[in-house]
């Protein structure tokens, strides 16, 4: 089951965060960058780090990224929860209300990527 991440970045444009997610503690860092427009998201762990991954909408973050983080089981999701009629851009002001950050567990990466191809 999916995990909606909880995030405090209150007017922050560079905050983190720790999760413990099947028994490993996460440490989230979100940034954005005001030059491109995009968040970014840097995932370590005590023993690695995965550093600055654009964050995309309804797509796995980390996807290309595994084998940098072997503790790494799931994913992590960034999908619109409000207005869904309307298809607006990730911003600095609707990342925690319009979107929202979420864990997808191993069964849920694979049941995303066999419906959309990946």
């Amino acid at each position: 089951m999916s995990v909606a991440i909880p995030l405090f970045k209150e007017s922050s444009a560079d905050f983190q965060q720790n999760i413990d997610l099947n028994n490993v503690n996460y440490t989230i860092r979100l940034t954005y960058n005001v030059r491109v427009g995009y968040w970014f998201m840097t995932l370590s762990t005590e023993n690695y780090t995965i550093t600055s991954v654009k964050c995309t909408l309804e797509f796995p973050i980390l996807w290309q990224h595994y084998a940098l983080m072997p503790e790494l089981s799931g994913d992590f999701f960034i999908n619109q929860i409000e207005d869904l009629q309307n298809r607006p851009d990730l911003t600095y002001d609707n990342f925690g209300s319009v979107f929202k950050l979420f864990y997808y567990t191993p069964e849920e990466v694979l049941e995303w990527r066999s419906a959309n191809g990946l």
